[in-house]
């Protein structure tokens, strides 16, 4: 079974190579498509610009969302921001669940209250409001410390046609292993 994720950077701020925002008539037309495949996948986040709210207006179908979140020192100290956060997606997206929720800055485990970040998710997670729980990690320590102190669902990493790191390091088999 193969799953396409769409990914939405694009659809609320200026990004990817050529560093554009697709416009609204394209946005359509990638959303027309999403409804006609079978599985329904998006990539999004809370800082790309206005694309869950883009996505929340537009789309009245079943989709399996993928949100990307950034914790920041003060949501350690009072989890109440990270819940504030995780509502802000759900209300942006019009849903009561997301089917993830990708931390997007791994190094903020890495703090002495890490416990608490991660004790915090997964309450969200036990009341519904995610499905799933990841890390997106770009580099191979970021996965290895993951693995080692965290019980994630789901691991976000870059792998194209010029990046295959993790592919060449043989990462790809040990995490299908995981």
């Amino acid at each position: 079974m193969s799953k396409i994720v769409i990914g939405t950077a694009t659809f609320g701020s200026n990004y990817g190579y050529k560093k554009n925002k697709i416009k609204h008539g394209e946005i359509k037309k990638i959303i027309n498509y999403i409804k006609r495949i079978k599985y329904k996948f998006i990539d999004t986040a809370n800082f790309y610009g206005s694309a869950q709210k883009i996505l929340g207006k537009n789309i009245k179908f079943k989709v399996n969302y993928i949100s990307k979140i950034k914790i920041k020192k003060q949501d350690i100290t009072n989890t109440s921001h990270l819940v504030k956060k995780v509502n802000l997606i759900l209300n942006e997206l019009k849903v009561k669940k997301i089917y993830a929720l990708l931390i997007h800055n791994p190094q903020i485990l890495k703090l002495d209250k890490k416990k608490k970040i991660y004790k915090s998710l997964i309450e969200m997670k036990k009341k519904g409001k995610i499905h799933k729980l990841g890390i997106s990690i770009y580099n191979l320590e970021e996965i290895n410390f993951a693995l080692k102190k965290f019980k994630f669902n789901i691991i976000q990493l870059p792998i194209n046609l010029f990046d295959r790191k993790f592919i060449n390091n043989g990462i790809l088999n040990r995490l299908k292993k995981h």
